[in-house]
């Protein structure tokens, strides 16, 4: 009926009227092919004779170009994951196209878009891009083909759904309890290894020295003097979420330990991180004024009930927030520790970090759940041990079980 029938998924059932036909009509027929390979197809006709091999080649060599198809996601998927790639096939494998691509989340910008809207992207080669998305949005993109002789061939605005969403990553913290180095009994070293530090009264010392207390997390503590610190990145940037950050609290003998702040940051450039003898508080504090980081939370000063040699395990939880001017999803996240500018001395060991669960036990920490499934030795488990023995199995289960959807525990 001189209808075009376009957006059409694998299995889709085309309304009747459009091929008017008293038997049921199957074009591309999977069932006992590959179906992973993608295909498109475009200006489909029905002839009342066998073609031959000429008549096959002269339809082919038409000059109508084919706009891209077999999109990835598929269109109007509604549950893509965030940070998903998309890509497409090109109308014909030959010649080499270029595509403009269109992406945002306006579907009748998209659609109008052209190189001079910000819905544009760039003229690319590949046939395949990776968008920043966030979690339970719609978005729309649109390729156009870009032949040799620069015809622009538009495509059609699609459509995806962020309903999926991918376990958060578990942050990642190297030498956490600063075993590394190992110590003569009681010495100490300058310095931090893996971390970057403010040099000067920044030591690795071993528990032995009778002024400082043990510590059940190995041998070695650090150490930092007035306004002191140590950070280190441990990530990358997303919204909304939240860290828990829990550390051992030591003091020494005949020194007053005073508190300890533990902030989170984010952007910069990594490249430029660097070990500094200055304070927290110099202007220019490199993780600021070099690196280009911007606070995103702080725990503020947190005191410990230390009396004498003495020790107290410290917990905070910290959030990401939204992103804002200096930072974005995707940007460096940093986790950073330091001591205020007075007389004194603080010790830290075992920084351990984690993303918890919502309290709210919903889809997306299903997914968190579901991804340590039957770990063992996992230690975090990324919260998903939930009875704490560094494993994911059916009692943990009977936990998750018992506080979904609840917004009482």
């Amino acid at each position: 009926n001189n209808s075009e029938v376009t957006n059409t998924l694998a299995g889709k059932t085309i309304a009747d009227g459009i091929i008017e036909n008293y038997y049921p009509l199957t074009l591309f027929n999977c069932a006992n092919d590959d179906a992973s390979l993608p295909c498109i197809m475009d200006d489909v006709r029905i002839y009342n004779k066998v073609l031959t091999p000429t008549d096959v080649t002269n339809l082919y060599a038409a000059n109508d170009e084919i706009p891209a198809g077999a999109p990835s996601p598929e269109n109007a998927d509604t549950q893509a994951l965030t940070g998903c790639t998309l890509s497409w096939t090109p109308g014909k494998p030959a010649p080499t196209y270029d595509f403009d691509v269109y992406f945002g989340t306006d579907e009748t910008a998209v659609a109008n878009a052209t190189s001079a809207s910000p819905e544009y992207v760039d003229r690319q080669s590949n046939a395949f891009f990776t968008p920043v998305t966030a979690a339970d949005r719609q978005y729309f993109w649109r390729i156009d083909e870009v032949t040799e002789s620069e015809q622009i061939v538009e495509g059609s605005v699609w459509r995806f759904y962020t309903g999926g969403t991918e376990p958060e990553p578990e942050p990642i913290l190297v030498n956490p309890s600063f075993e590394d180095p190992v110590l003569v009994i009681g010495a100490n070293v300058s310095g931090v290894i893996d971390w970057y530090d403010s040099v000067s009264y920044t030591n690795t010392q071993d528990d032995a020295n009778l002024d400082f207390p043990e510590t059940p997390y190995g041998d070695n503590w650090v150490e930092l003097g007035n306004g002191r610190w140590i950070y280190q990145q441990i990530g990358t940037y997303t919204e909304n979420t939240m860290i828990d950050i829990t550390f051992l609290a030591g003091q020494k003998s005949d020194s007053n330990f005073v508190g300890i702040t533990v902030e989170l940051l984010a952007g910069g450039n990594p490249d430029d991180a660097v070990d500094q003898n200055i304070k927290r508080s110099d202007a220019a504090f490199g993780l600021e004024a070099s690196v280009g980081a911007v606070v995103i939370d702080s725990s503020g000063q947190l005191r410990p009930s230390l009396s004498g040699i003495d020790t107290e395990e410290m917990s905070v939880q910290l959030s990401t927030g939204t992103e804002s001017t200096g930072y974005g999803i995707g940007d460096p996240l940093w986790l950073l520790f330091y001591r205020p500018s007075v007389t004194g001395r603080s010790m830290i060991d075992n920084v351990n970090i984690s993303i918890p669960f919502a309290a709210d036990r919903g889809y997306p920490d299903f997914a968190v759940f579901a991804n340590y499934w039957n770990s063992v030795n996992c230690g975090l488990c990324g919260g998903a041990d939930l009875t704490g023995d560094g494993n994911v199995d059916i009692n943990d289960l009977a936990e998750f079980a018992a506080m979904w959807l609840n917004d009482s525990q």
